[in-house]
């Protein structure tokens, strides 16, 4: 337990299977056990980076340029921190320092073109994307950096092109089709996609990525069967990663099948027991039926911790009080969310009933007509009417 050689690579095999959290905590051990493990503290960097974590990365490589100031990896990092966190002149500052000692540099290029498009300096960014891309074109990063240059302008046809080229020279290359088939949904033209995607999974039909994004292209075109039928083979095919099942319960509950959608909600939490939105959706679920509604509050309570800016988890929460008789838990609950949301019907409906509960008739009404002025469902506008008869 304090060989951080072995805590390092058992971090190397948690990567390979995916498990990201466990993966960090070990590399963390490591370097508890030698604070100058250099190769633990790159790794545990670019971890930071890939969990959109860059204060933490840009804490992580300024100690490694601590220990090895001419160290390539920690100031790549740093650059890369520095830009998520919106800080580009010392993330120039930064590039500058790489490319006087590295010029063909080909992540630092990269970086100096994505400053470029975050500027709007398109010609340039164009530019220098195309540069890196012709010098490398197995490096996808230079071909996808020209697509979204063309994209942020407009220019969709022209972004296709430069794919269909690049696919026309490496036929073979099933990265290219897919990035292809990744354009075609964004300008919504869902068969050409659908048709890429199918052909991919002739020759990996245990792609989870590529059935996850057919699955979300059927669900965009609107076929929802056929999308929940492609999320179900996606969580087959990697049963450990909850996106595909989030996705499946998600939209089974949002059809109205709530009792099919209750056990992937629950293999989700067996999987990862804190997945606020799994929490959030089985409270609610609960909530709805009645039923477990001190568990449902814990559940709600959990993934407010998660996410505590979140208005649909508080409204999760403010609904179970209104179940369980806490009026006035609810009418605080929602009067913060009306008073951020004042458009949102469904918080102005959930306030009025729990004003009801608590015994302002007057109020109730009040939030009741609101809620009928600002667009509710077919569902609520139903519920709605029936509770200002009774007013």
């Amino acid at each position: 337990p304090d060989n951080h050689l072995l805590r390092f690579n058992l971090a190397r095999a948690l990567i390979a299977k995916g498990e990201m959290d466990q993966a960090r905590l070990e590399l963390e051990r490591a370097i508890k056990i030698r604070s100058d493990f250099i190769v633990a503290r790159e790794m545990l960097a670019r971890l930071y980076l890939a969990k959109g974590n860059s204060s933490d990365a840009l804490k992580e490589a300024g100690e490694i340029l601590t220990l090895d100031p001419r160290n390539l990896q920690a100031r790549l990092v740093r650059s890369n921190a520095l830009m998520n966190l919106n800080d580009k002149d010392r993330a120039r500052q930064e590039l500058d320092i790489i490319t006087k000692t590295y010029p063909q540099n080909s992540e630092a290029r990269y970086q100096i073109g994505y400053l470029a498009w975050q500027d709007k300096d398109f010609k340039r960014a164009e530019q220098l994307f195309g540069d890196l891309h012709r010098t490398n074109p197995g490096d996808l990063r230079g071909l996808t950096g020209v697509v979204e240059t063309l994209a942020s302008q407009n220019r969709m046809p022209d972004a296709i092109k430069e794919i269909q080229k690049s696919i026309d020279r490496e036929p073979e290359r099933s990265d290219l089709k897919l990035a292809l088939a990744n354009l075609y949904v964004r300008v919504e033209r869902y068969d050409e996609a659908i048709q890429i995607f199918q052909k991919l999974l002739e020759k990996d039909p245990k792609s989870a990525d590529v059935l996850f994004r057919l699955a979300e292209t059927y669900r965009r075109k609107g076929n929802l069967n056929l999308s929940m039928e492609t999320f179900r083979r996606c969580s087959q095919v990697a049963p450990s990663d909850t996106n595909c099942l989030m996705q499946l319960g998600e939209l089974l509950d949002g059809t109205g099948k709530r009792e099919e959608a209750k056990p992937i909600y629950e293999q989700i939490l067996k999987i990862q027991p804190d997945h606020p939105v799994a929490l959030n959706n089985l409270a609610f679920i609960k909530a709805e039926e009645g039923v477990d509604l001190d568990q449902a509050l814990t559940m709600a309570q959990r993934a407010l911790q998660k996410l505590p800016n979140s208005s649909d988890v508080a409204d999760t929460l403010g609904w179970i009080y209104i179940k369980k008789n806490l009026s006035e838990d609810a009418v605080r609950v929602f009067k913060d969310l009306v008073g951020k949301e004042p458009k949102n019907a469904t918080f102005h409906y959930h306030f009025g009933m729990a004003l009801l509960q608590k015994g302002d008739r007057p109020t109730a009404k009040k939030e009741l007509e609101a809620a009928m002025q600002n667009s509710p469902s077919r569902d609520e506008v139903g519920k709605i009417r029936d509770l200002l008869q009774k007013i």
